[in-house]
């Protein structure tokens, strides 16, 4: 049991890094497109210290940590399915903040992830 839980807050991890990477993406490419005007210093150092990426980095790699040990206990044909929780999540989180549209089709292909996991898990 305890290492399904950190199955899971290391795809929670991945997951929230991949979200913040993703509200990155604005700012650290408006940095670069100024590498000309500002200089590749105050660019680079702009895009080093982007709150949104270095926090999607850390978690990506702190997620990794975790994944390694879930590797280390399960076999990959269990622990491999699980990563399809983050196709959950991701769509909990863009439901809840209003980031995209709910629909029944969204709605339908999650459920259809999580009875997968189910049917996997059980074999």
């Amino acid at each position: 049991a305890t290492i399904f839980c950190i199955a899971i807050l290391s795809i929670f991890c991945s997951s929230t890094s991949q979200i913040l990477l993703k509200k990155s993406t604005t700012s650290v490419f408006q940095a670069l497109s100024e590498v000309g005007s500002r200089g590749l210093f105050r660019a680079g150092l702009d895009v080093a210290l982007n709150p949104f990426l270095v926090s999607g980095i850390l978690l990506q790699i702190l997620a990794l940590v975790l994944w390694l040990r879930v590797l280390k206990n399960l076999p990959v044909s269990s622990a491999y399915p699980l990563i399809s929780l983050g196709f959950v999540y991701v769509f909990l989180f863009d439901v809840i903040s209003k980031n995209s549209e709910f629909s029944i089709s969204k709605l339908f292909g999650t459920l259809i992830i999580v009875v997968g996991i189910i049917v996997l898990s059980r074999s």
